[in-house]
């Protein structure tokens, strides 16, 4: 397994430079007041519960393709340095998959492709270890299923 502070390092290097394209001028009157405290509070200062939902929003009402990759990478970081957050995520396998199918992840960069794959990886795998002695966990599963197929 992954080291942990290898992973969130990757993930760091490979999205350092990762613009979003989240704008109040471009989203919904119903998401324009929490995209506007986004920005005012400053992207790099986002909670954990913001980047959850600025991925699980990505793509389908909020941002587009570059917001969705500026978030994933600073919510998996979250995900492998908090893991007691993981319990209360929205966004699972069931909303990042698809979105990294319809973000074409397999033309992203080389080193945000392998950041990716070794973030959810080890996120998946520290999950089922979890589920061990507290059940099944189906989304680690099909995380895993999913990197899989793109090694």
């Amino acid at each position: 397994m992954q080291e942990p502070e290898v992973a969130v390092a990757r993930l760091g290097g490979a999205f350092a430079d990762q613009p979003h394209d989240l704008s109040p001028d471009a989203v919904t009157r119903d998401r324009r007041d929490w995209v506007e405290g986004l920005l005012a509070r400053g992207m790099d200062r986002l909670s954990p519960e913001d980047l959850d939902l600025l991925v699980f929003r990505a793509i389908s009402t909020v941002g587009g393709v570059a917001t969705f990759k500026f978030a994933l990478s600073r919510f998996l970081a979250v995900m492998i340095e908090a893991p007691a957050y993981a319990d209360r995520a929205t966004s699972d396998a069931f909303v990042i998959l698809p979105k990294l199918d319809h973000a074409k992840f397999d033309e992203w960069p080389e080193g945000q492709r392998r950041a990716i794959l070794e973030a959810l990886e080890l996120w998946a795998d520290r999950r089922l270890i979890a589920a061990t002695s507290m059940g099944h966990d189906p989304e680690a599963k099909a995380m895993l299923d999913w990197v899989a197929a793109r090694r």
